[in-house]
C-alpha cells in the first residue's frame, strides 16, 4: 500500500511541473526564453531592488569574478537597460563570486556577495558600499569581509 502512495505522489508532481514547464515561454528551439533578457545573455543570481527614485535596479554576478549593476524604469527591460561594472575580484582574492544583492540602507547603495577566497574553504559574505550614494552604478569601495557572517561557510 505504501508503494502505491508514493507511485502515487510521483505521477502528480510530474503532471504538475509538466503542466507548468509547458506553459513557458520557449523559443524555436524548445529552450526556455528568458523574458527579461533574452535567450543570449546568461543571468545568474539575480537581485531586483525598485528604488524610490523609481527605478529598478538589478544585480548579478558575471563570468564569476565581477559585479553588474542595471538600471530600468520597466522590470521587463534590462535588456535594454543602462549598467556598469561596479566590482571586479581583486587577483587572489576570487575564486567564484556568486549572489550579489543590491540594497539601500541608511542613504546609501551597498552590494552584499559570497565569494570564496583561494586560501580558504568555502564561500565568505562580503559587501561595498557605493562611494556617491546617489549614484549605484557608479565606483563602490573596497570588499569587506561582513562580521555577521565571519564564521560561516556556504
Amino acid at each position: 500500500m505504501f508503494q502505491i502512495y508514493w507511485i502515487v505522489l510521483v505521477l502528480t508532481l510530474f503532471s504538475s511541473w509538466n503542466a507548468t514547464a509547458s506553459n513557458l515561454p520557449l523559443n524555436p528551439k524548445g529552450v526556455y526564453y528568458n523574458p527579461i533578457f533574452g535567450s543570449d545573455y546568461l543571468t545568474p543570481d539575480p537581485f531586483v531592488y525598485f528604488h524610490t527614485d523609481g527605478f529598478y535596479y538589478y544585480s548579478h554576478s558575471q563570468g564569476g569574478n565581477e559585479i553588474v549593476v542595471f538600471k530600468s524604469k520597466a522590470l521587463t527591460d534590462f535588456g535594454n537597460a543602462e549598467n556598469a561594472t561596479v566590482y571586479h575580484c581583486p587577483d587572489g582574492l576570487c575564486g567564484q563570486l556568486w549572489a550579489p544583492e543590491i540594497h539601500f540602507i541608511q542613504d546609501n547603495f551597498y552590494i552584499y556577495f559570497t565569494m570564496k577566497d583561494q586560501t580558504e574553504l568555502g564561500h565568505k559574505m562580503y559587501v561595498i558600499q557605493a562611494l556617491d550614494s546617489s549614484n549605484p552604478l557608479g565606483n563602490y569601495s573596497t570588499e569587506i569581509r561582513s562580521a555577521l557572517f565571519a564564521y560561516c561557510t556556504f
